[in-house]
C-alpha cells in the first residue's frame, strides 16, 4: 500500500506548491474598473484572497439561482 501511496502524495506535494506560487502571484495583480451587464461599477482594486472569497461566493450564487 505505501508503495501505491508514496507516488500520490509526491505528485500532491508539487502540485500544492505550483498552487500556491500561482496565489502569489495572482494577489499581486490588480483588475481594471468595469462595468457588468446591470450597469453595476467593480472598482479597480487589488486581488486578494478575500476578492477570490468574494468572487466564488458571487459564482455560487449565480450558479444556484439561475439554472
Amino acid at each position: 500500500m505505501g508503495n501505491n501511496l508514496e507516488p500520490r502524495w509526491t505528485k500532491m506535494v508539487e502540485m500544492a506548491k505550483e498552487s500556491k506560487e500561482t496565489l502569489a502571484q495572482v494577489t499581486t495583480m490588480v483588475v481594471a474598473e468595469r462595468i457588468d451587464i446591470s450597469g453595476c461599477v467593480h472598482p479597480r482594486r487589488r486581488i486578494t484572497l478575500d476578492y477570490l472569497g468574494e468572487q466564488s461566493e458571487d459564482q455560487v450564487r449565480y450558479d444556484t439561482q439561475y439554472r
